[in-house]
């Protein structure tokens, strides 16, 4: 009976070690550097929604809201107030579970040269197309883009821009969680559209709430609602200077 009693009251006691132990390596690995190349200040992957139920219109200027926001002045600005001034981003687009596409590959911007450098890339590549709308796969992709670069960064950003929730592939809660223990933080972007889609869809209904429940995560996480795709580049400008601040207080 006493031996009984001492494994049972070890029992407690082991799995309060463990979680501490499981606390303590994810803390770690969010606060380790990603990559292992050239450093910057953030290392962001602009994930874009091009499924079915964005038009042509919508995704032109959406598009277009990309290459006006990351050469916007302020944008640039806020990039050299980071502790080494210059930050590493690749654009992504995104659909259904079998469709993620690498539109410009890892850049670095650290001046308004080579922030217009990366928007002259971004500019000459066709947008593409493809049914349905998987967010999951688009965050395991971006992970494995983080992962596979030559660079070191004190923080990893997926922005995930869209307007519709997760409808194909795995559950995006399981893809959201398995990229913050990577040490990546997931922030979104839905956007509120009262235009019909192309394929028959009515007004988007209830995306903030699937991305402030499902998709967003990790430290510092956040999303910032657009009310309609004509108001998209204003709204993420706002967003990219948000994160690049949040970089500049944890690198200071």
């Amino acid at each position: 009976m006493r031996r009984l009693y001492q494994t049972n009251k070890r029992g407690p006691f082991l799995l309060c070690l463990l979680s501490a132990m499981l606390l303590l390596l994810f803390i770690g690995k969010a606060a380790q550097p990603q990559g292992g190349g050239e450093e910057v200040d953030l290392e962001l992957v602009l994930a874009v929604d091009v499924s079915a139920s964005v038009d042509d219109f919508e995704a032109n200027l959406q598009r277009s809201g990309y290459i006006e926001a990351l050469v916007a002045p302020e944008v640039v600005a806020e990039i050299k107030k980071g502790h080494l001034g210059r930050i590493a981003v690749i654009y992504i687009e995104y659909a259904g579970a079998s469709y993620q596409r690498v539109v410009v590959d890892w850049q670095v911007i650290d001046s308004p040269e080579s922030a217009r450098a990366f928007v002259g890339a971004l500019a000459g590549k066709p947008i593409g197309r493809a049914p349905a709308t998987s967010i999951s796969a688009a965050i395991d992709f971006a992970v494995q883009e983080i992962e596979r670069n030559n660079l070191r960064a004190p923080r990893a950003v997926i922005d995930i821009s869209g307007d519709g929730p997760n409808s194909d592939g795995r559950p995006v809660q399981a893809a959201r969680d398995e990229a913050i223990l990577h040490g990546v933080v997931i922030n979104g972007l839905p956007i509120l559209s009262s235009r019909p889609s192309p394929e028959g869809f009515g007004p988007s209904i209830g995306v903030t709430r699937h991305y402030r429940r499902s998709v967003i995560g990790g430290p510092g996480s956040f999303l910032l609602e657009v009310n309609e795709f004509e108001n998209f580049a204003p709204a993420l400008k706002q967003k990219l200077i948000r994160e690049i601040k949040d970089v500049g207080r944890l690198t200071s």
